[in-house]
């Protein structure tokens, strides 16, 4: 996360809450514009937790993650974050080489519903069956998924629909 120009580690639950406190007026009128913005996931995580009564993780490995068979698939909520097996990011340096980044440093814009789901690549495969079979989610979601937002002026908003295909690869 960016305040006044400095990078802030794992944004806590507060300093998040704080900041979308504290708009208090939307930057145009609604469907005129289509800016990104995570606050809505991070909102959502809330509500599901406070709907379901578990932790995000805890929901999400009920609903998403056990189903889908991901046992690697976790939640990273707090800045001590470990779980066994797991790999340590890496960030490119000044002089063109890498080091490794301890946790709870790993992403500047982090909180937890906007982003924050580790994986690995077999978890990862997993989940992109998930999304091909379409047997984990209710009906429409997928249709729902993909589907672009319009703006009033009937303009789509650019995001939302088929990942672009990477090489001979579609999803």
């Amino acid at each position: 996360m960016r305040l006044r120009g400095r990078l802030l580690p794992l944004a806590e639950l507060a300093e998040v809450l704080g900041l979308i406190v504290r708009q208090k007026a939307l930057n145009h009128r609604t469907g005129e514009r289509f800016v990104y913005c995570n606050s809505g996931y991070f909102l959502l995580h809330l509500v599901v937790e406070r709907a379901s009564g578990v932790p995000f993780e805890g929901f999400l490995r009920k609903a998403v993650f056990g189903p889908a068979g991901m046992e690697r698939t976790w939640v990273r909520d707090s800045r001590g974050f470990r779980r066994p097996g797991l790999a340590r990011p890496y960030q490119r340096v000044a002089d063109g080489g890498f080091h490794a980044v301890t946790p709870g440093g790993w992403s500047p814009l982090s909180a937890v519903g906007s982003s924050e789901v580790i994986t690995n690549i077999d978890d990862r495969g997993r989940w992109l069956e998930v999304l091909r079979k379409r047997e984990v989610f209710p009906a429409g979601f997928h249709r729902d998924m993909l589907r672009q937002g319009r703006l009033r002026n009937g303009k789509r908003t650019g995001y939302g629909g088929p990942c672009p295909p990477i090489g001979r690869h579609r999803y």
